[in-house]
């Protein structure tokens, strides 16, 4: 149950209630460049297209450079369900093998 006094402090923010999806990928060897530029080049462009996705980065870890975080913001999470029940969430899952460790 949601607290009285978050919501009117959301509200003078100017900031709604997201929902956030986090998903760990590891690069193959060497790879996390190969990785973000797949990100950047085709990722980004399908999320942008995505109902209710308000935001996606990849981001690396500092203590491995071949392990990452995919991170979405999302209007709530109806809309991350549905996007990773989707059709597209699949493909791009598998376009990224190539780049992706087999423990991913």
């Amino acid at each position: 149950m949601k607290e009285q006094g978050e919501n009117k402090i959301l509200e003078k923010v100017g900031v709604s209630l997201m929902f956030m999806r986090l998903l760990n990928l590891s690069a193959k060897s060497s790879d996390m460049e190969a990785l973000r530029s797949f990100y950047d080049a085709v990722v980004f462009g399908e999320l942008q297209k995505i109902d209710g996705c308000l935001f996606a980065g990849l981001l690396q870890s500092n203590k491995d450079a071949n392990e990452g975080i995919s991170l979405t913001l999302w209007d709530s999470r109806d809309h991350a369900d549905a996007y990773e029940k989707s059709g597209t969430y699949k493909k791009l899952w598998e376009e990224a093998k190539p780049f992706r460790s087999e423990s991913a």
